[in-house]
């Protein structure tokens, strides 16, 4: 009976396999991307342009509200932190003076 030769059996190329995989996955968030735009515009165009404009506007007077109550409430909290940590520090100091204080009688 004849023998067979020996075959070299190939090594998976990993770095192939994985852009084969990723190849196909970007392809798909692409065009996944360009439908979404594509969409976008289709509404768009179905909307007349003073609509458009005055939509745009009413969401950056709703963003600027938001920025400003946002902002207002960081303030108050930074106050609300400073106070503390005065009310904090005076206590410290408070403590230490009344320390030396109650020294200064046991002598």
């Amino acid at each position: 009976m004849p023998r067979k030769p020996d075959i070299a059996v190939p090594v998976e190329d990993v770095a192939g396999a994985e852009e084969t995989i990723e190849r196909p996955l970007g392809q798909f968030v692409d065009h996944q991307r360009k439908a979404f735009v594509e969409v976008s515009k289709a509404f768009g165009a179905l909307l007349p342009k003073e609509l458009r404009e005055h939509g745009q506007s009413a969401v950056r007077e709703m963003l600027e509200g938001y920025r400003t109550l946002f902002n207002a409430t960081l303030d108050d909290l930074i106050k609300t932190l400073e106070k503390a940590r005065l009310e904090t520090e005076e206590d410290e100091k408070r403590k230490g003076e009344d320390s030396v204080v109650d020294e200064s009688r046991r002598n």
